[in-house]
């Protein structure tokens, strides 16, 4: 059975909360890390079931915390109140994302020239920014991500590898935005991967998006194709 702890770390004086899974017998050896950042209520129920999910592969997982140390959402209404403030402040979702980033690759059990970054929603914004931040990821996943904001670092990106899975139908994703990426991509010279669901909205991996906000609702079978894509692109990029 996979453990899970939770792990302290800080940005100046703010308390900083995030959440690492290791496999069993994961003190045989250095493994690969898989760096997850959390959609926009926080570290939830479903980033510690996507940690065990991934912990289960054989990877340390770590859920960075961008909001901070308690603050959580627990209504779809909390989700913009909690993420907009990093909105307004991209240098603050930098600063927090690069803490985060550093915290994981510090763990003792962690083969730091494998490491992934995974998102969702407002988290698949943040691998984005991630992949431009740092220079030693392997890879970056993101799941129908906000794209069309993704701009808050004007660097290139410097991940191996991206993996954009969306859905054509979500309202958060503006015109445009998904090939305006993919031509960021290429002249990166980054390996990109974009998965377009055609009846995707927004929020089709989370079983709680029950479709009272139109264009956000879940979608089992999108769902279970998304998580066997994800497992195929973390097994070519980590093992």
């Amino acid at each position: 059975m996979q453990k899970s702890e939770n792990l302290i770390y800080f940005d100046g004086e703010s308390e900083l909360e995030g959440l690492v899974c290791y496999p069993e017998r994961s003190d045989v050896r250095k493994l690969p890390l898989v760096i997850i950042s959390h959609p926009w209520l926080g570290i939830d129920d479903f980033v510690q079931a996507l940690a065990q999910k991934i912990a289960s592969l054989g990877y340390v997982a770590f859920a960075i915390d961008i909001y901070g140390k308690g603050i959580r959402g627990k209504e779809h209404s909390d989700g913009h109140r909690l993420k907009q403030p990093f909105l307004d402040n991209p240098e603050l979702l930098l600063r927090r994302l690069r803490l985060g980033y550093e915290k994981a690759v510090s763990l003792d059990r962690v083969d730091t020239g494998k490491v992934s970054a995974i998102g969702h929603c407002f988290g698949g914004l943040c691998v984005l920014e991630m992949a431009k931040l740092e220079t030693n990821l392997s890879s970056i996943i993101s799941v129908h991500g906000v794209i069309s904001e993704a701009k808050m670092s004007p660097t290139d990106y410097n991940c191996e590898k991206a993996f954009v899975i969306n859905g054509a139908a979500d309202p958060l994703v503006k015109p445009g935005a998904l090939e305006e990426l993919q031509e960021h991509l290429t002249r990166c010279n980054v390996d990109w991967t974009v998965i377009n669901f055609g009846r995707g909205g927004h929020a089709f991996t989370n079983p709680k998006a029950d479709g009272s906000v139109p264009g956000i609702k879940y979608d089992p079978d999108l769902d279970a194709r998304t998580w066997a894509f994800v497992v195929e692109s973390l097994r070519e990029t980590l093992d």
